[in-house]
Order: structure tokens, then sequence, then C-alpha cells
């Protein structure tokens, strides 16, 4: 907590950034931090949906009955609530939150999985074509445990 106290001393000590309301404390802080945060990854979590809009002076630019109904039914979720002031309006706050946090912002760490980023695994053309032939191999692939290398197998042709 002691982040959230020295923002909150910086804050009540600058007359341009506390100009309403009580003194701010470090809970205050954290109160909005908080809310600043979820509500900028409820959006980058938006703009990876796929088909969805975003952009900062539109917001999610929701327009005619089709696109409002797919809207109405992804906030109705209590996990989305932040986004619903958000249909046709940006979030002043964005651009500053994208450059403090980045892009990527959520789950970082040696077991977080990213299935966009892993990279599937190649299989060589000549692995599925059987020369002889000309048809199909059909391929049994044993994962290696420790995920250093795939192993093939030809399966026999009956």
């Amino acid at each position: 907590m002691p982040t959230y106290n020295s923002a909150a001393a910086a804050i009540n000590a600058n007359g341009m950034i506390q100009t309403i309301g009580p003194p701010k404390t470090g809970k205050m802080v954290k109160t909005k931090w908080t809310l600043l945060k979820k509500t900028f990854n409820q959006i980058e979590v938006y703009r990876n949906v796929s088909g969805s809009h975003w952009d900062n002076v539109q917001g999610a630019g929701i327009e005619g009955t089709a696109a409002a109904s797919i809207w109405d039914t992804y906030v109705v979720a209590k996990s989305q609530i932040a986004m619903r002031p958000l249909r046709n309006k940006g979030w002043p706050p964005y651009d500053d939150m994208q450059a403090i946090l980045g892009e990527n912002s959520g789950a970082h760490g040696r077991h977080t999985f990213h299935p966009a980023t892993t990279a599937p695994a190649s299989i060589s053309i000549d692995d599925v074509l059987d020369d002889a032939d000309g048809g199909l191999n059909l391929l049994d692939m044993d994962v290696d445990p420790s995920h250093q290398s795939l192993h093939y197998y030809r399966l026999p042709v009956q």
C-alpha cells in the first residue's frame, strides 16, 4: 500500500490534480486504479473479440438493431459491466492506460497460456502425401512430454 499512499500524497500536494472532493487516501487511489485497470482490460478483451470494433472516439460504435442486439447480449454479463457506457463513446483514459500498461496487459508469467501466440506444429507436405501412390498418409502425432519435439508415425494403410 505504500505506492498508493505515495500517489495519494502527490495528488493532494498538486493543486492542478486535486481540485474537488476530500483529500485522497491510499485506499481511494487503490480503488480508482483497480477500476481503471478493470475498464481497460475489458476494452482489451472486447477489442480481441472477432468482428468487434473499438476506437477511442466512438467506443464500440454500435449502429443498427442487429449490432445493438449483439452488444446488449455481450454487456449483460456482470463481468462486462464496465463496457456498458462505452456503446457509442470512447473512454478518455484509454491512451494513457495503454501507455502505462502496454499491449496485452493481461496475465503474464511462466504458466500463462496464450493460444494466439503459440505456434502450431508444422507438418511437411511430404509427411502428408504418400510418394508411391499420391494418396494421403494418416498421421498419428505423439507429443513429447518435454514439448521439445513432435514425433510422427505412419499408420498402416488398409
